[in-house]
C-alpha cells in the first residue's frame, strides 16, 4: 500500500484516500515494470544512452498507464500541455523522472525544467496564500497537507533500473526557491527496489557483447545501371 501522510489522507476522507493509495500503487506498479524493460532492452551498441531510456520511460509509463486507468472510476489521465497527469478527486499526480541514483538527494531534485512543470510548484505557492504562513519559518503541517499538486518523482537509469521513487509536494517560492513541503519514499530495503551499488558510468561504446548486424553487398554500379 502507498505510503502517505496520515495527516494528509485525513483531510480527504476514507473513499478518496482509498482511492488515491491505490492508484499511487498502479504508478508504483507500472514505473517499476517500465523501468526494468528499458533496463534490460538498452543497448548501447544500437546507440541507445541515457536520454533515449528516460525518453522510453516516459512514454512506455504513459502508454501503460493509459491502459490501466482507462474507465477508472477511482483515477483519471488527463493530457495537459504536451504532458499528462492523473486526477484523483481534488489531488493532482504528476509523474517525473528526478534522478538517477539511490544516492541522489530527494532534496537537491525537483522537475522544474520546464514551465509545464514548474506549475505545480507555482500552483502549491497560490495555495498556501489561503494560510498564514511565515516565510522564514518551516512550513505549517496543515499547510504542508492542504496542497493538492503532487508529483510522483523517480530515480531510475540504465544500468540498474528503478533506484527509488517518492510521492510529495513542492512549492517554488516568489524568490524561484524549490523545496519540498513533504515527500513520502514509497520503496524500502527489500522490497524490490532499493538502492543497488553505484556502477560504473556509462560510456559511448561497450567492452560487451555486440549485437550482430545484417550488412547486405552493395551492388556495383554496372549493375544498379541495368
Amino acid at each position: 500500500m502507498a505510503k502517505l501522510p496520515p495527516q494528509f489522507l485525513a483531510r480527504l476522507g476514507a473513499e478518496q484516500a482509498g482511492n488515491l493509495q491505490e492508484i499511487v500503487d498502479i504508478i508504483g506498479e507500472e514505473l517499476a515494470a517500465v523501468c526494468e524493460a528499458n533496463r534490460k532492452d538498452h543497448r548501447e551498441a544500437r546507440g541507445d544512452n541515457a536520454h533515449t531510456y528516460g525518453t522510453n520511460n516516459y512514454h512506455h509509463l504513459r502508454f501503460r498507464l493509459d491502459g490501466r486507468l482507462e474507465d477508472d472510476p477511482r483515477g483519471s489521465i488527463v493530457h495537459w500541455k504536451n504532458a499528462y497527469k492523473i486526477s484523483v478527486g481534488p489531488i493532482t499526480l504528476g509523474i517525473y523522472a528526478l534522478g538517477s541514483y539511490g544516492e541522489d538527494s530527494i532534496n537537491e531534485s525537483f522537475p522544474d525544467d520546464s514551465a509545464t512543470k514548474r506549475d505545480y510548484g507555482n500552483h502549491n505557492r497560490d495555495q498556501l496564500t489561503l494560510f498564514e504562513v511565515d516565510p522564514a519559518a518551516p512550513l505549517p503541517a496543515e499547510a504542508a497537507y492542504a496542497l493538492d499538486e503532487l508529483i510522483v518523482g523517480h530515480f531510475s537509469n540504465p544500468r540498474e533500473g528503478l533506484t527509488k521513487w517518492y510521492v510529495g509536494a513542492y512549492v517554488i517560492d516568489d524568490e524561484g526557491t524549490r523545496s519540498w513541503a513533504w515527500h513520502e519514499r514509497q520503496d524500502e530495503a527489500g522490497e524490490g527496489f532499493a538502492p543497488a551499488p553505484r556502477r560504473d558510468p556509462i560510456v559511448p561504446f561497450s567492452a560487451g557483447e555486440v549485437e550482430p548486424l545484417e550488412v547486405r553487398p552493395r551492388r556495383d554500379r554496372a549493375k544498379r545501371a541495368e
